[in-house]
């Protein structure tokens, strides 16, 4: 899976991931790699640590589906090794059998 298909399933099924954890998946920089992108609903799922709140985005650009995520407790995948094992668990069928 690449970065846009990892954000898409991340949206999808409504589980925020910090900027640290994502961008050690893909061995990027996190400081640089999500300011290439547009602020959308998708992407706002991505996340600040501390906030649990995508940075620089207005409310207009945040999926209301976040918000109501954080309003009931979720909290962002925060560590690369959590990620790898929600990816595993919620990466559609052709995609994991590969894996």
């Amino acid at each position: 899976m690449n970065l846009d298909e990892v954000i898409a399933l991340l949206a999808e099924k409504h589980q925020s991931v910090t900027y640290t954890a994502l961008a050690e998946l893909f061995e990027v920089n996190r400081q640089t790699y999500m300011k290439e992108r547009d602020n959308t609903p998708q992407n706002s799922w991505v996340v600040a640590a501390k906030t649990g709140l995508p940075t620089g985005y207005s409310d207009d650009e945040i999926d209301p589906a976040l918000r109501a995520f954080i309003e009931n407790g979720g909290r962002p995948l925060g560590s690369v090794q959590d990620l790898r094992l929600w990816l595993l668990d919620n990466m559609p069928e052709e995609e994991g059998e590969g894996a």
